[in-house]
């Protein structure tokens, strides 16, 4: 699987350890659920008192992308991790809807 090796930026500050670790858990469980081919990239940084997050999903079925902010680091990794869990929820209920069984 591609997405073995996810690209984590962190932007406008330094990270902890801990915060490391809360990031890579939340791709390993992105990875679970996405398309096999995938390749992951997420982004956390700290704008204007704000912490602003993007996490991306690029595979050959489809492209998944989440972009938000929050007063939080906590908030923001929640609502990543919850759209994006939407998203693909979304797209494995419709993948096959366009098939027809003969």
């Amino acid at each position: 699987m591609s997405c073995r090796d996810p690209q984590i930026e962190f932007k406008g500050y330094l990270a902890e350890t801990q915060e490391r670790e809360l990031v890579a858990s939340l791709i390993e469980s992105l990875e679970r659920m996405a398309p096999s081919d995938s390749q992951i990239k997420a982004m956390i940084g700290r704008a204007n008192h704000l912490f602003e997050g993007m996490v991306s999903i690029n595979s050959m079925a489809r492209k998944f992308i989440v972009y938000h902010r929050a007063e939080t680091k906590a908030g923001l990794i929640e609502f990543l991790q919850a759209e994006m869990t939407r998203q693909i929820g979304e797209w494995k209920r419709t993948r096959f809807s366009d098939c027809q069984v003969a």
